[in-house]
């Protein structure tokens, strides 16, 4: 079983010399699960189901996948108790009239109205992230 590293900032113990005492760890690993693996029928109805049992895994934060539909994506932002780690680029999964996924659009396009779409999307990604408290963007 491994053991959780100390916050950042904490002296390692004595017992880890030759190491001065005042050499720090390093910041610690966020454990984030995917909502890819929310997407399943018992948490479509209620994604702070799936915010429950990240906790009760044991995992510290939710990644948002790009994959999460707008009105779970809103749900995981309002969960209080578990933290976003990342929000995948273009977070939340959203179509356009043709019913083409903001997730196929090319940030590269020669096709200037696409690409410019898909300029939105990852901005909008980019306020998300921020607003959750998130501390990174997943590129596309």
């Amino acid at each position: 079983m491994y053991q959780r590293a100390l916050p950042f900032g904490t002296p390692r113990p004595s017992s880890h010399l030759p190491l001065p005492v005042s050499t720090f760890y390093p910041p610690t690993m966020t454990l984030s699960l995917s909502t890819v693996w929310a997407q399943q029928d018992r948490f479509v109805a209620d994604m702070h189901v799936f915010a429950d049992e990240v906790r009760a895994l044991g995992y510290d934060a939710i990644e948002i996948s790009h994959l999460t539909p707008a009105a779970p994506f809103e749900r995981l932002l309002t969960r209080h108790g578990v933290r976003i780690s990342s929000i995948h680029a273009p977070a939340p999964l959203a179509r356009d009239a043709t019913d083409r996924s903001n997730s196929s659009l090319n940030l590269a396009s020669t096709d200037d109205a696409e690409r410019r779409a898909a300029i939105e999307y990852t901005k909008g990604s980019i306020d998300h992230t921020r607003k959750s408290g998130g501390a990174v963007l997943e590129p596309p």
